[in-house]
């Protein structure tokens, strides 16, 4: 099958005038030209892809200390054998956040 490029605009202008013809949404146009494995090489070419840099979400004092207080009471109500016992996993949570909240009120 030939490669054909065609510029981001082109490609939009395509799908415009095929929804119009065809009397669907350009999404649905969209569609079907991926599925037909039609689509612009703009989109395949990574280094000519627009990318924004990805920011990560601090965490905060609060999901540090909870995160180790649950993992400190979690062995309490837990079984030998790794299963939560009856309403562990409740009380787990209950006690990691009350530990949580009392080591940052220090």
């Amino acid at each position: 099958m030939p490669t054909v490029s065609m510029t981001l605009e082109e490609y939009l202008n395509l799908i415009e005038s095929l929804s119009a013809t065809m009397g669907t949404s350009p999404m649905s146009t969209t569609r079907a030209l991926e599925m037909a494995g039609i689509g612009p090489t703009i989109m395949s070419d990574p280094s000519q892809m627009m990318t924004a840099p990805v920011r990560k979400k601090r965490k905060t004092r609060y999901q540090t200390a909870y995160k180790k207080a649950f993992r400190k009471a979690q062995s309490k109500y837990k079984k030998k054998n790794g299963e939560w016992k009856k309403d562990g996993f409740k009380k787990a949570v209950r006690e990691a956040h009350r530990d949580a909240r009392r080591a940052l009120e220090r």
